[in-house]
Parts: C-alpha cells; sequence; structure tokens
C-alpha cells in the first residue's frame, strides 16, 4: 500500500487511509518518511502508531520500536535518481540503462536493503569489478541524496522509488524504475509501534 506510481502525485496509502476513515471513523495522519528521519522524528515526541517500511528496515531501524510481525501490504521498486539540472540517463532498457551507469562519474547506493539489491545486480550484470572505483556507499537513503546534491558532474544513484519521491522538492530527479530485466522489489509490511496509544485502531 506504501507503493506509489512514480508518474502521479497520488499514494495508494492516501486512498486506503481515506476508505479507513470512513468505515471506522478514525482519523488517520500520515507522515512520508525515510527510516532514519522517522526515528528522529519518533525521539522527538510524534505520537505514531503504525511504521509501514520494508521488513529490512524492520529488523534494522525500527527494532525495538515495533511490534513482532506485520501484515505485508505492497511492493516498491528501484529507481535510478539525479539532482536536477543534471542530464537524464536513458534507461528505457537494461542495455541503456547500464551504459548510463558505465558512464557515471559515481554510483551512489546504500547499504540498505535497496543497495545490497543494486550491487547483486550490477554484479549478475558483469559490470560491478569496473565500477569498484567509483561506487559510494551510504548508510541511509537521505545521506545519499544530501550527497547527490553536493556532486558534479555525470553522478546517478539508486533508491527505492518511494525514497525519491521525498526528495522532489529539494533537487532530486526520479529518472525512472529501472527496467525490467533489472528491476528488484522490495516487500513493505505495517507494524504497529510498541508506544501506540490506539492500538485496536492500529
Amino acid at each position: 500500500i506504501y507503493q506509489c506510481d512514480w508518474s502521479s502525485d497520488v499514494c495508494s496509502s492516501d486512498l486506503v487511509a481515506s476508505a479507513f476513515r470512513e468505515q471506522t471513523g478514525h482519523s488517520v495522519a500520515i507522515h512520508y518518511n525515510l527510516g532514519a528521519r522517522a526515528i528522529e522524528m519518533m525521539d522527538a515526541g510524534t505520537a505514531v502508531d503504525v511504521v509501514v517500511a520494508t521488513s529490512h528496515a524492520m529488523e534494522r531501524v525500527f527494532a525495538g520500536r515495533v511490534e513482532d510481525g506485520g501484515v505485508g501490504i505492497g511492493r516498491v521498486g528501484i529507481g535510478m535518481l539525479v539532482r536536477s539540472g543534471a542530464p537524464g540517463p536513458d534507461i528505457s532498457s537494461a542495455e541503456a540503462c547500464m551504459r548510463a551507469v558505465l558512464d557515471a562519474d559515481a554510483v551512489l547506493h546504500t547499504e540498505e536493503a535497496s543497495g545490497l539489491l543494486i550491487e547483486a545486480t550490477l554484479k549478475r550484470m558483469n559490470v560491478h569489478h569496473m565500477l569498484a572505483s567509483r561506487i559510494l556507499r551510504f548508510n541511509n537513503g537521505p545521506a545519499l541524496m544530501d550527497r547527490l546534491l553536493q556532486g558534479q558532474g555525470r553522478e546517478l544513484g539508486f533508491l527505492p522509488v518511494t525514497a525519491i519521491r521525498t526528495y522532489r522538492d529539494r533537487g532530486i530527479v526520479l529518472v525512472g524504475a529501472l527496467p525490467h530485466a533489472m528491476q528488484t522489489w522490495l516487500e513493505f509490511v505495517a507494524v504497529p509501534t510498541r508506544a501506540t496509544q490506539q492500538r485496536d485502531a492500529a
């Protein structure tokens, strides 16, 4: 449900929240954020009843803050991003995407689930060894995008499409979702927080 159509301004989670309001009478406030920034928000005292994230993020980022288990609600693909004003690479096919990667001055990905999947894809496409000196790894999506915004030349990065959209008003451009032959999916789950005061509704 936390999968956004990258060509649209409407996320399916907004539609689900609207239906939930109508059926239950409960109000819903959705905060779109990345893991590291969501933790900052929670630590600052913002009341959060449910976290929607990848299972990898639940284990690594939200451990101790959410209940065990959860409900699978959707998936999101990985996209390529560049900073505003940089040329938009052609990623219409796997071959075109690989040419763009090989032509890049720097290739950025995280050490989180999406980065591990990209690294595996580059190895499967037999180009990882050609990029070793140009790959930059970051702890999380915000750190990657902040660095990309300060970069220069032909630099590109890879993140989940939903993560890229959170920086669209800050100068980050989503080139597009990866072509089918290279695409991998991250499964999203919804889990109540341990601090929720609305357990039944959550």
